[in-house]
């Protein structure tokens, strides 16, 4: 097989950087070996392939993290390596290491893998440019999407006028509130033992949204959140 350590070295330039956490050297390797298969596969040799690993090797989505090879003559080879740096995290770079061809009249290889698109959506550590993640809207983990955004106001009074005391919207009604009160405050959603805690105050002690806001500033969570006031 030739040697398409070009094809690598183009590869990685794609990524923002080719640094990685210490315990992601495998999966860093693997999606550039993906990528970079995928890129000779398509324009340069169809023969060319991943390699088929099992539970237990070291493998990226079921293919190998570094080398690839032919599927007609066998013949293959290692592209990377990730090179352990004194932060401890892992550089990786190329490191082109061919394999002794297959004896002659060799039967050609049953692991070789077609390379296939699909293999570029596997998530890893490598970020390609261009493709950094949108700036933070503030918004809490898990935030609804068709949600209003910012958190809706809170509202003067628990309940609609003319909704009915105890019933299940009046009950709708004081949970939205709830949550209203700790995304304006806390930045996040209610838990459930405190936003039982909350509708137990506001059913059997008559709390008042004011008074629900009041016990939430005095609180270290909240102070924490804002330093400030």
């Amino acid at each position: 097989m030739d040697n398409y350590s070009q094809v690598f070295a183009e590869t990685l330039a794609l990524y923002e950087s080719c640094y990685v956490p210490g315990d992601q050297g495998d999966n860093g390797k693997g999606q550039v070996l993906v990528r970079a298969g995928y890129t000779i596969n398509q324009t340069i040799n169809p023969r060319v392939g991943y390699v088929a690993k099992t539970g237990g090797q070291t493998q990226f989505h079921g293919v190998g993290v570094d080398a690839l090879h032919d599927c007609v003559d066998g013949t293959g080879a290692d592209y990377l390596t990730d090179e352990l740096q004194p932060d401890g995290r892992r550089l990786i770079k190329l490191a082109y290491t061919p394999y002794p061809p297959p004896p002659a009249g060799s039967p050609p290889p049953t692991n070789w893998v077609q390379p296939t698109a699909a293999y570029l959506e596997y998530p890893g550590p490598l970020v390609l440019k261009g493709t950094a993640p949108p700036p933070d809207d503030g918004k809490p983990d898990g935030y609804p999407e068709d949600a209003p955004w910012p958190a809706p106001p809170i509202e003067p009074a628990w309940a609609v006028a003319g909704t009915e005391v105890y019933g299940y919207e009046w009950y709708a009604q004081m949970a939205a509130n709830v949550e209203a009160i700790y995304l304006n405050l806390l930045y996040r959603w209610s838990d459930f033992k405190g936003a039982c805690n909350w509708l137990k105050n506001i059913r059997e002690d008559d709390m008042l949204p004011q008074e629900m806001v009041d016990a939430i500033k005095v609180s270290d969570e909240y102070m924490a959140l804002h330093p400030d006031e």
